[in-house]
């Protein structure tokens, strides 16, 4: 079970992520991330895609995962959509993401640039 909570604030995006496992974390997240562009999807698919990141932390991992998704669709003019998603270490004991991406167009024009991934937090808390 995943659980999506948005946070109130006047100069930045927030969310709070539940799920009952470290995949269902990193899906959730990317939810929340195309909530948080307001984003839709439109029919038909761009393409898809694999990837893999490995980070030192599984904090540098879900911002590695968000900022991923966040330039994907900023390239593409599309929405990201996670169809299969994997975490666990990799073959130095760091932690590693597995997915599938299907990147299908975007419909509707979202929210403005400020929004558009810019101000994401490094490891840490602070501003990109």
């Amino acid at each position: 079970m995943e659980r999506i909570e948005e946070l109130a604030h006047t100069a930045d995006v927030g969310f709070r992520l539940e799920a009952d496992s470290l995949a269902g974390l990193f899906r959730a997240a990317a939810e929340g991330l195309r909530r948080a562009l307001g984003h839709e999807a439109a029919p038909g698919a761009l393409e898809t895609r694999p990837l893999r990141i490995a980070r030192p932390d599984l904090e540098r991992l879900l911002v590695a995962w968000l900022r991923e998704l966040l330039a994907g669709g900023q390239v593409r003019g599309a929405v990201p959509e996670p169809l299969r998603i994997g975490v666990g270490p990799d073959e130095a004991g760091n932690p590693a993401l597995e997915a599938s991406i299907r990147m299908a167009p975007a419909r509707g024009p979202g929210r403005g640039p400020r929004d558009q991934g810019r101000h994401l937090p490094r490891p840490g808390g602070r501003p990109a």
